[in-house]
């Protein structure tokens, strides 16, 4: 599990920093319910909800960087796209390997670790001051 704090993740925009926290709450279910037991379709949703909600999310970011001229729109960016690659191979691995503890911590470490560590070090340090245009 990972917890959103304003110190650690605040952005200071507060539709993205409400995005944000949207992620971690889904993150954690996905954590949650691969740690504590679950029923496997509730899983599949929350999954298939997760990537449907992060491309939304990383379109509106995108966006908000390129609008601000922020210095990391390019890392970003290809951030994004790495993450949606890989969550598109979990969600096309789980008809087969869903239910299989390997495949749920592997679930879990990628995301708690991915979006822990690319809000903190792109998303925050890049809008906190964003470059002026």
């Amino acid at each position: 599990m990972i917890v959103w704090t304003e110190q650690a993740y605040g952005t200071g925009v507060p539709e993205i920093d409400a995005q944000h926290r949207e992620l971690f709450d889904r993150v954690n279910a996905v954590v949650g319910m691969s740690e504590n037991g679950h029923d496997v379709q509730e899983l599949e949703r929350t999954l298939d909800y997760l990537a449907r909600y992060v491309v939304e999310h990383f379109v509106f970011e995108e966006a908000w960087m390129a609008e601000h001229n922020c210095p990391g729109q390019e890392a970003n960016t290809a951030g994004h796209t790495r993450f949606v690659s890989r969550l598109t191979s979990f969600q096309h691995r789980f008809p087969h390997e869903g239910e299989t503890s390997d495949y749920q911590g592997e679930l879990s470490r990628f995301l708690t670790r991915w979006l822990s560590n690319h809000v903190e070090v792109i998303d925050v340090q890049n809008m906190k001051q964003p470059a002026t245009a």
